[in-house]
């Protein structure tokens, strides 16, 4: 298996970022939101939104490349951004390549955010998922010990939204 390396995204990462967010909406999303929204996505969008948040951090953001230091996965985490959940980290994305699911690597990348926001002090996380996602079952496997749901609005559509917390993310 080829060596897949996480390190802190530059701003020359923003197109990698913004094509793997792009693909996983394309792949993920279809049919839990409307066509009309994934349709008005583009990459070239999302790359300028993407070197915007890397200007403009609000937290970490990291991207797993693969040997040839392509761009198949990133995340981003830091302080909760939401004062409705009692937990003082958020785990803003974790994006990963379709044709690189089933091998560990989005486990990887999730506890290496895990460590890093021990490492900077943080004690309980919660991340968002929509509740039709597929990969719920993935965040799920990390036993969050809070589970809600709420209503998001996206692209003009009501979507059933899941808060997944862990109170204590030593224990993850």
């Amino acid at each position: 298996m080829p060596d897949f390396i996480i390190r802190p995204a530059t701003l020359d990462d923003a197109a990698g970022i913004a094509t793997v967010q792009y693909h996983g909406w394309q792949q993920t999303y279809r049919g839990i939101i409307s066509d009309a929204f994934l349709a008005a996505m583009t990459i070239e969008g999302g790359t300028e939104l993407w070197k915007h948040n890397l200007q403009h951090p609000k937290g970490s953001i990291h991207v797993m490349v693969n040997d040839e230091d392509k761009v198949i996965a990133f995340s981003g985490a830091g302080r909760n951004r939401t004062v409705e959940f009692n937990c003082d980290a958020e785990l803003y994305a974790l994006y990963l390549l379709k044709e690189y699911h089933g091998q560990g690597l989005g486990k990887k990348l999730f506890m290496f955010e895990m460590q890093g926001l021990i490492a900077a002090g943080y004690k309980s996380c919660f991340v968002h998922v929509l509740a039709d996602n597929p990969n719920v079952k993935f965040y799920r496997s990390f036993k969050p010990d809070l589970e809600r749901s709420f209503t998001t609005t996206i692209g003009g559509q009501d979507c059933n939204d899941l808060c997944l917390a862990w109170s204590n993310i030593t224990t993850i």
